[in-house]
């Protein structure tokens, strides 16, 4: 069962996903979530489709019409803390 404080690290790191930048606040939540990586990838240009084209999507059932950007412009690869 999640404690209370750790219900309320979550709650906080999502609830500063309303102001600042998001690629801290992504990064934030995933710590207080037990993730953590040094790994980044940058994509360029910063594009859902570039995004896509890197990770194999497909197109049509990633609704890539639907995406305004694809934020952060660097992205973390994640590994869980054992």
């Amino acid at each position: 069962m999640i404690s209370a404080q750790r219900r309320n690290e979550i709650r906080c790191a999502l609830g500063r996903f309303t102001d600042g930048n998001l690629a801290e606040n992504a990064r934030n939540l995933l710590s207080v979530l037990g993730y953590k990586s040094d790994k980044t990838l940058k994509i360029e240009p910063n594009t859902a489709e570039r995004f896509s084209e890197m990770f194999k999507l497909n197109p049509e059932k990633a609704l890539l019409h639907e995406w305004d950007t694809v934020a952060p412009e660097e992205i973390r690869l994640v590994e869980q803390k054992n």
